[in-house]
């Protein structure tokens, strides 16, 4: 049996899948093809950290039987050249994850979630602020729609106000630029024009102004 996968993970592999698909697309006069691809992409974009993560959470558990001396995850932060406290961080959200203390009936929804935002889930889980009894807290965590709201949500479930001097920035889907400090008012201060993030040099720019200015997304 190969036990590599039989996905074209090289980039040219991608490459020609893409341009074959979009082909397809254009002679079927259907870009629903291509939409499709792309959502295909985002799945496994979702899902890569939590496949590692339960990847590494079912070695970890197996490793005595190797009969290395060497910890874990020392030995896998140099096999996949990944940071070791990130490594440990996605261990510990499958943990989470397995622990039983999630409701049954919300299960679902925290396994679809992205890593980003069940890492500092799963950090909240390990200190204790969530285990079966908060059925409530989770509902409410489950229901948030980015690691904005989570983290929001985490502060207010921990009691803890937010520091009086940090600045919090973030950006509507539309545009709408916000901020505050602390636990202050919210306040408009500016637009990103989005429309026209399809343009290679504008959407560079956006996202530089994104990522430098550390603006979440609502």
């Amino acid at each position: 049996m190969n036990n590599k996968l039989s996905l074209p993970l090289d980039t040219q592999g991608l490459y020609t899948q893409i341009d074959e698909v979009v082909q397809r697309a254009v002679d079927k006069g259907d870009p629903e093809l291509a939409f499709n691809l792309g959502n295909d992409f985002l799945k496994i974009e979702r899902i890569s950290g939590l496949a590692i993560g339960r990847l590494a959470f079912v070695l970890k558990g197996r490793w005595p039987e190797f009969d290395n001396p060497e910890r874990f995850e020392d030995v896998a932060a140099i096999y996949w050249d990944i940071n070791k406290t990130h490594l440990e961080r996605l261990i510990r959200t499958i943990d989470m994850l397995e622990s039983k203390d999630i409701p049954d009936e919300l299960q679902a929804e925290f396994e679809q979630k992205g890593v980003k935002d069940l890492i500092p889930i799963s950090a909240a889980w390990q200190s204790g602020y969530l285990d079966k009894d908060t059925v409530e807290e989770w509902d409410t965590l489950a229901k948030a729609e980015d690691d904005y709201e989570i983290r929001e949500e985490l502060r207010d479930l921990k009691g803890i106000e937010p520091r009086k001097h940090t600045l919090a920035i973030w950006m509507t889907r539309e545009g709408d630029l916000y901020c505050k400090v602390g636990s202050g008012e919210n306040k408009h201060f500016g637009y990103l024009n989005m429309e026209l993030i399809d343009d290679p040099e504008v959407g560079k720019a956006i996202s530089r102004i994104i990522n430098n200015a550390r603006i979440g997304t609502v």
